[in-house]
């Protein structure tokens, strides 16, 4: 069953687990200076709901369902968070928090409404964020790669996204790959028409104990995935992308998180 909560509600229901960070919602917005009058509205308005009721001593308390779902969000051994950024509308947030056999997935859907929605299997969850992205392969193009080094791709990015594309495909070239590949890798960073980022965080508490991160992009002319080999340490690799390879990647990172077999 999905909810859809208010900020307040939001926090109401994060109160009752002891909440101490959430995957994808920042510090500021999960302790608010009003967060104890917030609490007790949101609580108000759960109630008005049937979300929370009574019970004989006059305290409130949620109900069974969303109490579980609050303990995934707050307390989750394992979280994949979708970033989704396109030219024309705000960045998209949606984290799938597991704990146990218990998956939630975790919708910003505005700056103050959440969706919480039961997922029953990693392999749902990937195919919610493969949705989620909304990109498209582009057929008819050959397919390339190229390894670059960390510090001189995060120059080629900073390049490309200050429209500097002569100064960007010179990086390109640098790393071994030039002529038309070279140009649209360019043109998809220069002017994407969406940047989908992806990590997966396992967790010990609210300790990250180890990561695995990628990024999608679709330009007009390719499909783009980014990957680092051995992951933290290696190269970047940008090669051009179907969904299956992109389908392929993230499973890889849960198997080697051992979240996935």
């Amino acid at each position: 069953m999905a909810y859809l909560l208010e900020r307040d509600e939001l926090l109401a229901c994060l109160s009752e687990v002891g909440v101490a960070a959430v995957v994808g919602m920042r510090k500021a917005a999960l302790f608010p200076g009003d967060r104890k009058p917030r609490v007790t509205r949101g609580f108000e308005h759960l109630q008005a709901r049937d979300l929370a009721r009574k019970d004989e001593s006059g305290k409130l308390s949620l109900h069974p369902e969303l109490l579980a779902m609050a303990d995934t969000v707050a307390h989750p051994g394992l979280a994949i968070a979708l970033t989704r950024d396109t030219p024309a509308l705000p960045t998209q947030i949606v984290v799938w928090h597991q704990k146990a056999a218990r998956i939630v997935e975790h919708a910003l859907l505005t700056a103050t409404v959440h969706r919480w929605d039961a997922v029953d299997t990693l392999d749902t969850v990937l195919g919610r964020l493969l949705r989620s992205m909304d990109v498209r392969e582009v057929t008819g193009v050959a397919p390339v790669s190229v390894a670059m080094g960390q510090g001189a791709f995060e120059a080629f990015g900073q390049l490309a996204q200050q429209g500097k594309a002569r100064e960007a495909e010179a990086r390109i070239e640098a790393a071994g790959l030039v002529g038309r590949p070279a140009q649209r890798i360019v043109q998809a960073w220069t002017k994407p028409l969406a940047r989908c980022a992806v990590a997966i965080f396992k967790l010990a508490g609210t300790e990250i104990t180890d990561a695995r991160q990628l990024v999608v992009v679709q330009g007009l002319e390719g499909l783009w995935l980014v990957t680092q080999e051995p992951a933290g340490s290696g190269p970047l690799r940008v090669e051009t992308a179907s969904l299956a390879l992109v389908d392929g990647a993230m499973r890889k990172a849960l198997v080697e998180l051992k979240a996935l077999v």
